[in-house]
């Protein structure tokens, strides 16, 4: 029973550790968003600290990832705003919304074919293919993984060296 409870109590600890790392992480983030020009970097910046709150903080996720797509538009940014629209979609996908997150990932979806960037062939058909999963659909899950040519070539560089090109 020992064993069990300082099990239980590690497993708290260390939960706690992550999430205050994140937090830290974020506030780190916020500081550098603060004097970011408003360019490509600054989209990164959005990605990155909605990525964060999608862990920790839901809403200001959405914040986040809609601010980086709006100025990935002004930029002209196509990359940033699939990316951005792919964290938008993580978080309709963790608020159970399978919908607006299949919508929003077939948005990002469209950016991807249009750039032919491979590794976002890769993140956002598996996130479709998730939502299909979590839906119990999974023959149609299974419809988008390798749908396209991209995607297997753009998976097999992800297994070998965790970098893919984009």
């Amino acid at each position: 029973m020992k064993k069990i409870f300082f099990s239980g109590f590690l497993l708290l600890i260390s939960i706690f550790g992550i999430a205050q790392e994140t937090q830290q992480n974020i506030d780190s983030l916020l500081i550098v968003l603060k004097t970011a020009k408003a360019d490509t970097a600054a989209v990164s910046l959005y990605k990155i600290i909605a990525s964060h709150y999608n862990v920790t903080h839901l809403d200001s996720a959405k914040v986040f990832a809609q601010r980086g797509i709006e100025l990935s538009k002004e930029l002209k940014y196509r990359k940033g705003e699939w990316e951005n629209l792919n964290v938008l979609g993580n978080y309709f996908e963790r608020k159970t919304e399978y919908v607006t997150a299949l919508k929003t990932y077939n948005e990002a979806l469209d950016i991807v074919k249009a750039t032919q960037s491979t590794k976002g062939f890769a993140v956002v058909l598996n996130n479709i293919a998730t939502i299909y999963i979590r839906k119990g659909e999974y023959d149609e899950a299974i419809s988008y993984f390798g749908s396209e040519p991209s995607f297997n070539s753009a998976l097999a560089i992800y297994l070998s060296d965790n970098s893919c090109p984009h």
